[in-house]
């Protein structure tokens, strides 16, 4: 009706994704008169995949003013990976198979009054991948090489105000706090990590209009990743338009960034480094 709109979809895929190519990372014979190369033709073996799901949306609009929004998708996939092309030791000797679960959810909330605009968020993201490799020892059994788990949950929270001050100038706050958690073993060579952050931040933005031709912006803001602040980001742009429709314009900018390492460039094994220090970049 006008003011509910619900929306569901099933989905489902597989192939057997086994077709036929020339292979020419492997040398079949060579004609040693010309020096031709003959490569040998193959069939891409083991290498199916299959994933099904579901995507649900409900969007809701209480009043004129006011628009809530929800979204979920779950989703199943479960692959064989193959071979690298250069390998001769024939099929079925190693057996690699990978599963992926992966669960996304939001939900969002709009008001639009007559001196502010008001927006909130929150989204839920989680997926699990299991990864196990076997390889052929004899003909009777395979050996377990690689058992690995893993587990990522990503929380994520914002909240946008903007309200106009005046006839072309524009104030803008943005708060949110996000929240991240990696589980992660693999069990034959007993390696992985289980850690958590807490990313927090916190913005002002200024928009000015000044004619038709010409506006500026100036973003100022900072970050709290655990219980370190980071270094403020700055930016500062403006725009003048020489000619209408976009066709020649002039636009100056001027911004500091920062990048803080991820759980997996800190924690992940084999290769990650607590020791990693935070990028800092200035563009104009």
């Amino acid at each position: 009706n006008n003011k509910l709109k619900s929306q569901t979809r099933f989905f489902y895929a597989h192939s057997d994704n086994d077709f036929r190519f020339e292979n020419h990372d492997i040398v079949d014979s060579v004609d040693l008169e010309t020096g031709e190369k003959y490569y040998p033709r193959m069939k891409n073996r083991d290498a199916w995949f299959t994933y099904y799901g579901i995507l649900q949306e409900l969007h809701y609009r209480p009043g004129k003013k006011d628009f809530i929004s929800m979204s979920f998708w779950g989703q199943e996939s479960s692959r064989s990976i193959p071979m690298l092309s250069t390998s001769e030791s024939g099929p079925d000797n190693n057996i690699n198979r990978q599963v992926d679960n992966s669960l996304r959810g939001q939900v969002s909330y709009r008001h639009y009054g007559e001196k502010y605009t008001l927006k909130i968020f929150t989204g839920l993201n989680s997926m699990d991948l299991s990864y196990k490799l076997r390889n052929r020892i004899s003909d009777e059994f395979y050996l377990l090489a690689i058992d690995s788990k893993s587990k990522t949950s990503s929380l994520y929270n914002k909240l946008d105000l903007q309200f106009p001050v005046s006839d072309g100038l524009r104030l803008e706050l943005s708060a949110g706090a996000d929240f991240h958690r990696v589980e992660s073993l693999e069990r034959i060579m007993i390696l992985g990590y289980n850690k958590s952050r807490m990313q927090s931040h916190v913005s002002g933005s200024v928009f000015k209009t000044w004619n038709s031709r010409w506006n500026s912006s100036l973003r100022l803001g900072t970050e709290l990743i655990g219980k370190e602040f980071a270094y403020p980001v700055l930016h500062s742009g403006t725009e003048f338009h020489i000619l209408p429709d976009d066709k020649l314009y002039l636009k100056i900018a001027l911004a500091s960034n920062s990048k803080y390492p991820s759980l997996n460039d800190l924690y992940y094994q084999p290769g990650g480094n607590t020791e990693l220090k935070t990028e800092r970049s200035m563009d104009q």
